[in-house]
């Protein structure tokens, strides 16, 4: 039977000089295991021939030693089950380029971002569109694609979670980008573990990043664009740090935050038009930074927000009609950003307000009738600016107020009577204006009252009885208002809670010796015209009396 096998295998290949019968009768342990590793080989790729099966297991039996004994355990042809002819494309010899399967391999057949080992791949996922080449090699960038292709045991897949990989190429780049092993807390961070467990940082139950709180951490540095990559971020805040350069557009992609603080820093440049695009953000800190140009239009698009602050920046722009849509803001502060011109009366649609800043700027022209439409504001802060004119007699609606400074300002005319419906006020502050006409008798419906600062104005007339209401006051100060005239009321000496006042630079006259606080023991400091042969007022417990023209002041 094995010859006529014989017969047919010297149909289509070379038959090897020596005869099968003549063969050596043993083969090595080696010979063995390569000769089941290439019947394994030539199942799975059954294209290959028995020539080349038989090529192979003659070179191999030269190499070991063999003896005689037994030559009827030698296969005399190939396998029945191999086929008797090779296919005309295959050699008819071994070939080295022919490659064979280890049994042990483990090999993916997806690559993963080790396997591949190199930027230049990481690149097309992360940073599609981008030469690597174009990179510096220490830009925050390039060392994190060399992080992730190096260093990162985490080895993410870059076919089956992609998302992942983005978001944490993106947060490695921020850490390179804002001062990494400077950051006060970086616990975690660039570590084996998932990003999700790094410092400061929460993601949802898809390992997505939600929240990002890196405050007071000493960064410094930039933000990278690759900040908006955490596009399921809801809650971003970096305030309190050192972060310059400026705001990326790319933080337009941050469409599903809701909350953004960058509060003191030293961010510059303007306040990109993208930030319109976070029509889910309900709070907006970028206050005390660098920040110039004009506040976007596109702010209108941010109708879910309910804090707003731009405070202490050099905008010099205008406040924009548009600021009038974000109608469930409930405290909204441009203080000290040298903002100018008028305010909108679109102001009056933010009627869910309760604190308005608007301090230290260069406003202008009179205070519109609209802010009386803010009926649930606490603290209304105009002070430091151009503003004119008389105060809108609607202000009396603002019943809740608790807090209402005008401080230097060129507004002039008289305090309305409907200032007495403000009864929640603690503070009353006109100083450095020109307000005259005399002081309404209404104040005394201000049982609240902790501070009263009317100085440096012209008022006139006499200090309303009403004025001994004010059981809550502690600070009092009518001083360098020449028009004031008459006699201390009585009722001033009743005022209980009084530890500081001041009357002088005034025309009044009369006696302070009554005054409660004269009568009790404590700290307390009172000013009045009191110095010299003949004082307007007679005061045996002023701290400091001053000549009748407010000038000379001296401690008693």
């Amino acid at each position: 039977m094995g010859d006529e096998k014989d017969q047919e295998k010297g149909e289509d290949e070379v038959t090897p000089s020596t005869d099968m019968s003549d063969k050596k009768d043993t083969l090595c342990g080696v010979s063995r295991k390569m000769f089941f590793y290439l019947i394994l080989s030539h199942l799975l790729a059954i294209a290959i021939g028995a020539g080349v099966t038989a090529g192979v297991l003659q070179s191999k039996g030269d190499e070991c030693e063999i003896t005689t004994s037994d030559s009827s355990s030698i296969p005399t042809s190939a396998p029945s089950s191999i086929p008797t002819s090779a296919p005309s494309s295959i050699p008819t010899s071994t070939s080295s380029s022919i490659p064979t399967l280890d049994p042990t391999s483990t090999h993916s057949s997806i690559p993963t971002a080790r396997e591949l080992s190199d930027t230049e791949l990481l690149a097309t996922v992360v940073l599609p569109g981008v030469d690597i080449a174009d990179l510096e090699e220490n830009s925050p960038q390039y060392r994190s694609l060399e992080w992730l292709a190096v260093e990162d045991s985490r080895n993410l897949d870059i076919h089956d979670d992609v998302t992942e990989l983005i978001e944490r190429f993106s947060l490695v780049t921020l850490y390179y980008a804002t001062g990494e092993e400077n950051w006060d807390n970086i616990t975690q961070w660039l570590s084996d573990s998932s990003h999700c467990d790094w410092y400061s940082i929460d993601c949802d139950e898809n390992g997505r990043v939600t929240y990002l709180d890196l405050y007071q951490n000493y960064l410094s540095g930039t933000l990278p664009p690759e900040i908006g990559n955490l596009q399921n971020a809801r809650y971003i805040s970096m305030d309190y740090n050192s972060i310059e350069g400026s705001i990326p557009t790319e933080v337009g992609l941050l469409t599903s935050a809701t909350y953004l603080n960058l509060l003191r820093n030293s961010i510059e440049g303007t306040l990109p038009t993208e930030i319109g695009k976070l029509n889910r953000l309900v709070f907006l800190n970028v206050g005390y930074n660098r920040l110039e140009g004009t506040i976007p239009i596109e702010i209108e698009n941010l109708q879910q927000l309910t804090s707003f602050s731009l405070s202490d920046n050099s905008f010099s722009a205008t406040i924009p009609s548009e600021i009038g849509n974000l109608q469930q803001l409930t405290y909204l502060s441009f203080q000290s950003s040298t903002f100018r011109g008028t305010i909108p009366s679109e102001i009056g649609n933010l009627q869910e307000l309760t604190e308005l800043r608007l301090d230290g700027n260069n406003l202008s022209g009179t205070i519109p009738s609209e802010i009386g439409n803010l009926e649930q504001v606490t603290k209304l802060g105009l002070v430091y600016n151009d503003f004119s004119g008389t105060i809108p007699s609607e202000l009396g609606s603002l019943q809740q107020l608790t807090e209402l400074r005008f401080w230097d300002n060129y507004f002039s005319g008289t305090i309305p009577s409907e200032i007495g419906n403000l009864q929640q006020l603690t503070e009353l502050d006109t100083v450095l204006n020109t307000f005259s006409g005399t002081i309404p008798s209404e104040i005394g419906n201000l049982q609240q009252l902790n501070i009263l600062d009317l100085h440096n104005n012209t008022f006139s007339g006499s200090i309303p009885s009403e004025i001994g209401n004010l059981q809550q006051l502690y600070y009092l100060d009518l001083s360098r208002n020449v028009g004031l005239t008459g006699t201390l009321p009585v009722e001033v000496g009743q005022l209980e809670s009084i530890g500081y006042a001041r009357f002088f630079d005034t025309s009044l006259t009369g006696g302070l010796n009554d005054l409660a606080s004269c009568k009790r023991p404590g700290t307390f400091s009172i000013y009045a015209d009191c110095r010299g042969p003949n004082p307007e007022i007679t005061c045996e417990c002023c701290t400091t009396c001053c000549d009748s023209d407010g000038e000379n002041c001296v401690d008693v």
